[in-house]
């Protein structure tokens, strides 16, 4: 069976709305790495090589890391949100 590594990382983070008025949470630094770069490199620790990532707020800056620093190493795939109306949406 293939198994897909799904991320949901289309919000906005609306109660940190002071540290993601400019990224998307999941682009917010841990540890010096954004919090996204975590997951990926447990997916691939898992070895998991295709991803599913939801985005939507400020995507573009998301992508631009995810592509950069992890398309050679996964095979992405980006679906947009364009409504966001929380997780089970």
């Amino acid at each position: 069976n293939k198994v897909i590594g799904l991320i949901p990382a289309a919000g906005r983070g609306s109660r940190m709305m002071a540290l993601t008025e400019d990224m998307p949470k999941c682009m917010l630094p841990l540890h010096n790495k954004p919090i996204i770069g975590w997951h990926l490199d447990k997916l691939i620790e898992e070895d998991i090589k295709d991803v599913c990532i939801i985005v939507g707020y400020k995507k573009e800056k998301l992508i631009n890391y995810v592509d950069k620093f992890y398309g050679d190493k996964l095979t992405i795939t980006y679906v947009e949100q364009t409504e966001l109306k929380g997780l089970g949406h």
